[in-house]
Protein backbone atom coordinates (compact mmCIF):
# COMPACT_ATOMS: atom_id res chain seq x y z
CA UNK A 1 0.00 0.00 0.00
CA UNK A 2 1.26 3.44 -0.81
CA UNK A 3 1.14 6.41 1.51
CA UNK A 4 -1.87 8.61 0.82
CA UNK A 5 -1.17 12.04 -0.60
CA UNK A 6 -4.23 14.26 -0.66
CA UNK A 7 -6.20 14.28 -3.91
CA UNK A 8 -8.04 17.39 -5.03
CA UNK A 9 -10.64 17.95 -7.74
CA UNK A 10 -12.28 20.90 -9.46
CA UNK A 11 -15.22 20.66 -11.86
CA UNK A 12 -15.98 23.24 -14.56
CA UNK A 13 -19.35 22.94 -16.32
CA UNK A 14 -20.32 24.39 -19.70
CA UNK A 15 -16.80 25.42 -20.71
CA UNK A 16 -15.28 25.17 -24.19
CA UNK A 17 -12.10 23.14 -24.71
CA UNK A 18 -9.74 26.10 -25.15
CA UNK A 19 -11.01 27.88 -22.02
CA UNK A 20 -10.64 24.68 -19.98
CA UNK A 21 -7.11 24.15 -21.23
CA UNK A 22 -6.11 27.75 -20.49
CA UNK A 23 -6.72 27.02 -16.78
CA UNK A 24 -3.65 24.77 -16.65
CA UNK A 25 -1.52 25.31 -19.76
CA UNK A 26 1.83 26.82 -18.74
CA UNK A 27 2.70 30.26 -20.02
CA UNK A 28 6.33 29.26 -20.63
CA UNK A 29 7.77 26.62 -22.94
CA UNK A 30 9.79 25.03 -20.12
CA UNK A 31 7.47 22.30 -18.81
CA UNK A 32 4.61 21.60 -21.15
CA UNK A 33 2.10 18.94 -20.21
CA UNK A 34 1.10 16.13 -22.54
CA UNK A 35 -2.18 16.56 -24.43
CA UNK A 36 -4.05 13.50 -25.72
CA UNK A 37 -7.08 14.29 -27.90
CA UNK A 38 -9.91 12.05 -29.13
CA UNK A 39 -12.28 12.35 -32.07
CA UNK A 40 -14.30 9.83 -34.11
CA UNK A 41 -11.43 9.81 -36.65
CA UNK A 42 -8.34 9.76 -34.43
CA UNK A 43 -6.68 9.51 -31.04
CA UNK A 44 -3.36 11.37 -30.93
CA UNK A 45 -1.08 13.62 -28.96
CA UNK A 46 -1.60 17.24 -29.86
CA UNK A 47 -0.65 20.86 -29.18
CA UNK A 48 -2.56 23.66 -27.51
CA UNK A 49 -3.65 25.01 -30.90
CA UNK A 50 -5.18 21.64 -31.90
CA UNK A 51 -8.03 21.92 -29.38
CA UNK A 52 -9.80 24.30 -31.79
CA UNK A 53 -10.49 21.29 -34.05
CA UNK A 54 -14.29 20.92 -34.05
CA UNK A 55 -13.97 17.13 -34.39
CA UNK A 56 -12.43 16.76 -30.90
CA UNK A 57 -14.93 15.42 -28.39
CA UNK A 58 -12.55 14.70 -25.50
CA UNK A 59 -9.02 15.42 -24.27
CA UNK A 60 -6.70 14.57 -21.40
CA UNK A 61 -4.02 17.11 -20.52
CA UNK A 62 -1.56 15.71 -17.97
CA UNK A 63 1.78 16.01 -16.23
CA UNK A 64 3.21 14.86 -12.88
CA UNK A 65 1.30 17.63 -11.03
CA UNK A 66 -2.22 17.38 -12.49
CA UNK A 67 -4.59 16.00 -15.09
CA UNK A 68 -7.31 18.01 -16.77
CA UNK A 69 -10.03 16.11 -18.63
CA UNK A 70 -12.58 17.70 -20.92
CA UNK A 71 -15.57 16.00 -22.59
CA UNK A 72 -17.92 17.69 -25.08
CA UNK A 73 -21.56 17.54 -23.98
CA UNK A 74 -24.13 17.67 -26.77
CA UNK A 75 -23.52 19.10 -30.21
CA UNK A 76 -22.26 22.50 -29.06
CA UNK A 77 -18.64 23.41 -28.33
CA UNK A 78 -19.21 23.35 -24.57
CA UNK A 79 -18.39 20.51 -22.24
CA UNK A 80 -17.41 19.49 -18.74
CA UNK A 81 -13.84 19.73 -17.45
CA UNK A 82 -12.43 18.03 -14.35
CA UNK A 83 -9.06 18.86 -12.85
CA UNK A 84 -7.32 16.30 -10.59
CA UNK A 85 -4.19 17.10 -8.59
CA UNK A 86 -2.34 16.14 -5.44
CA UNK A 87 -1.47 19.81 -4.90
CA UNK A 88 -3.88 22.29 -3.38
CA UNK A 89 -4.99 25.15 -5.53
CA UNK A 90 -7.77 27.56 -6.33
CA UNK A 91 -11.19 25.90 -6.80
CA UNK A 92 -9.87 22.46 -5.74
CA UNK A 93 -11.80 20.39 -3.21
CA UNK A 94 -10.45 17.34 -1.38
CA UNK A 95 -11.42 13.79 -2.38
CA UNK A 96 -11.07 10.97 0.13
CA UNK A 97 -9.61 7.60 -0.79
CA UNK A 98 -8.02 4.72 1.12
CA UNK A 99 -5.43 3.35 -1.28
CA UNK A 100 -3.48 4.45 -4.34
CA UNK A 101 -1.11 2.73 -6.71
CA UNK A 102 1.12 3.79 -9.59
CA UNK A 103 1.65 1.72 -12.71
CA UNK A 104 2.36 2.06 -16.42
CA UNK A 105 0.93 1.09 -19.81
CA UNK A 106 3.17 0.15 -22.72
CA UNK A 107 2.37 2.18 -25.84
CA UNK A 108 2.21 0.01 -28.96
CA UNK A 109 5.01 0.34 -31.44
CA UNK A 110 8.74 0.71 -31.60
CA UNK A 111 10.67 3.77 -32.66
CA UNK A 112 10.81 3.86 -36.44
CA UNK A 113 14.33 4.07 -37.83
CA UNK A 114 15.00 7.41 -39.52
CA UNK A 115 11.76 8.83 -38.04
CA UNK A 116 13.13 10.83 -35.11
CA UNK A 117 11.71 14.26 -35.76
CA UNK A 118 14.36 16.18 -33.82
CA UNK A 119 11.73 18.47 -32.31
CA UNK A 120 11.08 16.55 -29.11
CA UNK A 121 8.90 13.91 -30.74
CA UNK A 122 9.28 10.27 -31.67
CA UNK A 123 7.23 8.21 -34.11
CA UNK A 124 6.24 4.77 -32.84
CA UNK A 125 5.18 2.18 -35.38
CA UNK A 126 3.56 -1.24 -35.35
CA UNK A 127 1.99 -2.98 -38.34
CA UNK A 128 -1.22 -3.64 -36.38
CA UNK A 129 -1.89 0.00 -35.50
CA UNK A 130 0.25 2.13 -37.81
CA UNK A 131 2.19 5.21 -36.63
CA UNK A 132 1.80 7.21 -33.44
CA UNK A 133 3.70 10.44 -32.78
CA UNK A 134 4.58 10.82 -29.11
CA UNK A 135 5.88 14.12 -27.68
CA UNK A 136 9.11 12.77 -26.18
CA UNK A 137 12.48 11.94 -27.67
CA UNK A 138 13.72 8.39 -27.27
CA UNK A 139 16.89 6.48 -28.01
CA UNK A 140 15.00 3.78 -29.88
CA UNK A 141 13.35 2.31 -26.80
CA UNK A 142 9.70 1.67 -26.03
CA UNK A 143 7.49 4.32 -24.43
CA UNK A 144 5.32 3.93 -21.31
CA UNK A 145 2.35 5.95 -20.13
CA UNK A 146 2.67 6.27 -16.33
CA UNK A 147 -0.51 6.65 -14.28
CA UNK A 148 -1.84 6.58 -10.73
CA UNK A 149 -5.11 5.08 -9.51
CA UNK A 150 -7.02 6.05 -6.37
CA UNK A 151 -9.39 3.63 -4.61
CA UNK A 152 -12.10 4.04 -1.99
CA UNK A 153 -13.99 1.43 -0.01
CA UNK A 154 -17.63 0.65 -0.74
CA UNK A 155 -20.26 -0.32 1.87
CA UNK A 156 -19.21 -4.01 1.60
CA UNK A 157 -15.50 -3.37 2.16
CA UNK A 158 -14.50 -3.77 -1.49
CA UNK A 159 -12.04 -1.40 -3.14
CA UNK A 160 -13.62 0.71 -5.89
CA UNK A 161 -11.67 2.78 -8.40
CA UNK A 162 -12.39 6.40 -7.47
CA UNK A 163 -10.08 8.19 -9.91
CA UNK A 164 -7.25 7.64 -12.35
CA UNK A 165 -4.68 10.25 -13.29
CA UNK A 166 -2.19 10.07 -16.17
CA UNK A 167 1.22 11.32 -15.06
CA UNK A 168 3.79 11.20 -17.85
CA UNK A 169 5.20 9.54 -20.93
CA UNK A 170 8.61 8.01 -20.27
CA UNK A 171 11.07 6.03 -22.27
CA UNK A 172 11.80 2.50 -21.10
CA UNK A 173 15.30 2.44 -19.70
Amino acid sequence: MSENSPLYRAVYDQVDAKTALEKVWPKSEAAKPFLLVYSPEFCRFATFEDVDDARIFEFRCFCEEYELRWVREGSKDKGKAVLLSEKEGHDLKGISYVFSRSDQYLLWGKTEKNKETGNGETVLFDHRIGSLRVPIETRGNRVYLHFKEYFSEDEYGNLVLKAERCLALKEKT
